[in-house]
């Protein structure tokens, strides 16, 4: 079973006026699924004036469409398309999540306007993000605690979370896909993990906890010291007027159009 993209940009087009960026955000985008786990469509799209009422975000249709070559009842299809202006204000309060989205293996559509935004955002990778990862980070941790039986899919993405920073500070890029960060840490366990979840659903017995305690050990000794001796910035000062500026010639670029051409990205 496989998306179909041309149907994605084409719902969107239904939803909203110029989009400019669409991808599959969510746990998919991470990695972390199994058969039933729902899709998430995330991007953003362009207002020639400021928008008036709301947040910029578009109601989830509450039946979406069948996108799939091959239908699959089980299957749910969520979108949530930004207006542009709250789509920045998410990236100049550098929120992970919406970073991350601009990095997501699976990209529907992008135009040069996406492009241009992509290459302001590289300026978002810092050492100002430690403190949003050590916030989710925690997070994650404290759901753990609170479930039991421990869900795999709250486990693998503790372990994507730390794996991601870890990646971004050594590497100076970002990967918010499992399988992709996996390919570099090597983590027996990780690959055990998804692959029950991806052939075998939520439910089953792991015969060696203390691998999985050692491994989050391992990596939480390693993420203050990585970023320490990040080679990364520690700020990018003049990433905020940037923004603002891409948003106001983004206006301006759309204020006498209504359609653009729409290619898969």
């Amino acid at each position: 079973m496989f998306i179909d993209s041309h149907k994605v940009i084409d719902k969107v087009r239904n939803i909203v006026d110029n989009p400019i960026y669409i991808a599959l955000g969510g746990f998919r985008m991470g990695g972390i699924m199994h058969q039933e786990t729902p899709y998430l469509i995330k991007g953003f799209h362009v207002t020639s004036t400021l928008p008036t009422v709301g947040t910029g975000k578009c109601p989830t249709p509450k039946k979406p469409a069948n996108f799939h070559r091959k239908y699959s009842p089980k299957i749910t299809i969520h979108f949530v398309i930004y207006e542009i202006q709250e789509y920045i204000s998410q990236l100049k309060s550098r929120n992970i999540s919406t970073i991350e989205e601009l990095h997501s293996p699976i990209v529907f559509f992008q135009n040069d306007h996406a492009m241009e935004l992509k290459n302001i955002c590289s300026k978002l990778l810092t050492k100002e993000l430690y403190p949003g990862y050590l916030n989710l980070i925690q997070e994650q941790t404290r759901l753990l605690s609170d479930q039991e039986p421990k869900e795999t899919r709250s486990l693998l993405e503790l372990y994507r979370l730390y794996m991601e920073a870890l990646y971004l500070f050594r590497l100076g890029k970002m990967v918010p896909n499992l399988h992709r960060l996996n390919d570099y840490f090597g983590f027996e366990a990780v690959s055990d993990l998804m692959e029950r979840t991806n052939f075998h659903g939520e439910q089953f017995y792991y015969e060696n906890i203390m691998e999985i305690i050692q491994d989050i050990d391992e990596l939480k000794n390693e993420l203050n010291s990585s970023c320490r001796y990040s080679k990364l910035p520690d700020k990018s000062d003049d990433i905020d007027g940037l923004l603002d500026t891409y948003l106001k010639n983004s206006r301006k670029k759309y204020r006498h159009e209504t359609k653009i051409n729409y290619t898969p990205g």
